[in-house]
């Protein structure tokens, strides 16, 4: 891996959150992928257990929003950054791809 070479992730968020404040302390914790086909079906996957496993009353579970980000060049500060500041240290670009609905 290159020290100066930006990389592309996708992760998802319950709910929907305003792009000015999605990366500011947060507390995400939520799994980052490859590729936007398996966030998507991640995010598939949790709406097919919650079906199992809710009761009907429960409603259905809230949006997602797909998200793809897009890193700073990953030097040794970038590396500090992230690990004192969290994520939002080292995201250069963020995108809303998707809002998938929970009710399908």
């Amino acid at each position: 891996m290159s020290s100066d070479q930006s990389h592309t992730f996708y992760t998802f968020v319950v709910g929907q959150h305003d792009a000015d404040d999605r990366w500011h302390n947060d507390g995400h914790d939520g799994p980052f992928f490859e590729t936007e086909g398996k966030a998507r079906e991640a995010i598939l996957d949790f709406f097919d257990v919650r079906k199992v496993e809710d009761k009907v009353e429960d409603g259905p579970p809230p949006p997602m929003q797909l998200e793809k980000i897009v890193t700073v060049p990953v030097t040794r500060e970038a590396l500090l950054a992230l690990l004192n500041d969290g994520v939002g240290a080292i995201v250069q670009h963020y995108e809303i791809i998707e809002t998938i609905d929970g009710g399908r």
